[in-house]
């Protein structure tokens, strides 16, 4: 939505310049059009472990309790930020959330896979999406029905609008085990097959040296 017009006014005449002009403007998409975004959208995140985040709606933070019917916690974007910018927004939701209500001063959150889950319609999905953190917590690698989301450097900039995240579905956050850098635990499940066959289709055309 715009800039209120007196708070806009403040600004430009305390930070305005002709090389740092501020436009009051709500978005403007890649042909230079201004729009007024009216519909957010909404983003359904569980980040595990939640042992450590229990950021669960509902969840007493200091007692773990959490409401058996309300078991994620949801946030509002616009749907033409980045998956990068999601990315960046759950980081800071994650570290504040570890400061400040967790009390949790020693830990900070510089990675995370963003899973779209592929559980919905798989049965009880709070009971499925405990299920999941438990294999983080008890084996180093598991298999999980999800579709990574930012697989690589290209997906960060893709907009929201154009990725297959509906508001109903869930995003599973990975976060590193133990905090360590770069090790995370989960993969879609059935890649090893697909890699598998994918190495046997190459040794059938492969003739051998000459």
């Amino acid at each position: 939505m715009l800039v209120d017009k007196n708070i806009y006014c403040y600004w430009s005449a305390k930070y305005g310049k002709e090389s740092n002009e501020l436009l009051r403007k709500g978005i403007i998409d890649e042909s230079g059009e201004d729009k007024v975004e009216m519909f957010l959208k909404q983003v359904n995140l569980y980040a595990i472990p939640n042992k450590l985040f229990k950021i669960d709606k509902g969840a007493d933070a200091k007692k773990g309790k959490v409401s058996s019917s309300e078991y994620y916690c949801p946030i509002f974007c616009s749907k033409m930020d980045t998956l990068d910018t999601l990315r960046k927004k759950i980081l800071r939701l994650l570290n504040g959330h570890l400061y400040f209500v967790i009390k949790e001063k020693s830990i900070m959150v510089k990675e995370i896979k963003l899973w779209k889950s592929n559980y919905e319609d798989k049965g009880d999905l709070t009971k499925l999406l405990r299920s999941i953190d438990k294999k983080y917590t008890n084996f180093t690698q598991a298999e999980i029905k999800a579709d990574l989301l930012n697989n690589g450097p290209d997906d960060l900039h893709k907009k929201l609008h154009d990725v297959n995240l509906a508001d109903t579905d869930m995003l599973i956050i990975e976060t590193p085990k133990n905090n360590e850098a770069g090790v995370f635990v989960f993969k879609k499940e059935g890649d090893d097959e697909q890699s598998d066959s994918d190495e046997e289709e190459e040794q059938k055309g492969y003739d051998g040296p000459n």
